[in-house]
């Protein structure tokens, strides 16, 4: 997809033609350095670099979880149909009560606590280096 249409799908215009950031969105622009809060004061450079990730595929630390023990699933490799045009990585599934998520919400002390401490999990990195965070993702 173009970096355009990218961006109009992430901050849409509402029905008086106004675009506006959820406040996770504000927290990735604080995090790129841009001091804009309104998305269409935003040049086409940095745009471009609030909507792309670009994330290295080989860097995803988030692995799916499930509430059972398989040792069959603990390690796999996907993406090898003919569909998924040879985007292949290794990956695999963790136990539920042993995943970050779980020990967050053993730690966390309300529901604002919770969110920022999801928001700051590092799912990945960028292609050039740069941690990946599920509020990057737009999760919180």
């Amino acid at each position: 997809q173009k970096d355009g249409p990218l961006f109009d799908r992430l901050c849409p215009k509402d029905k008086d033609g106004g675009r506006r950031f959820a406040p996770v969105m504000l927290k990735r622009l604080k995090k790129l350095g841009i001091d804009k809060t309104n998305p269409d004061d935003l040049t086409p450079e940095e745009r471009v670099r609030f909507a792309r990730l670009n994330i290295d595929p080989d860097t995803v630390t988030w692995r799916r979880v499930l509430d059972t023990n398989d040792r069959h699933l603990r390690e796999m490799t996907i993406g090898q149909s003919p569909t998924e045009k040879g985007i292949e990585r290794r990956t695999g599934f963790d136990i539920s009560v042993a995943s970050e998520a779980m020990a967050i919400l053993a730690l966390t002390t309300g529901l604002g606590d919770m969110r920022e401490r999801l928001g700051r999990i590092v799912i990945g990195a960028s292609k050039s280096g740069e941690p990946i965070t599920a509020d990057d993702l737009g999760v919180g």
